[in-house]
């Protein structure tokens, strides 16, 4: 896979909806502990996974399109 097989609208799509789905699982995650009380080690573990993924997927289009890239990185 390299760089000219994505649009630069392809990429900022991708690395916003990867994003988005990272805050929503990051949010669901809270509300199960704190709004539901709701503790089982599998969602814990799935959620965490998940927002790992959701990472890998920033990071691969970070390298393919540095500019969009946070300052911090």
């Amino acid at each position: 896979m390299d760089k000219s097989e994505f649009s630069h609208e392809q990429l900022v799509e991708i690395n916003q909806r990867a994003n988005e789905l990272g805050k929503a699982l990051d949010q669901f995650a809270l509300d199960l502990r704190h709004k539901y009380h709701f503790y089982p080690d599998l969602t814990v573990h799935a959620c965490g996974t998940a927002l790992g993924n959701m990472i890998n997927i920033n990071m691969l289009v970070y390298n393919l399109c540095p500019e969009l890239a946070p300052p911090y990185l």
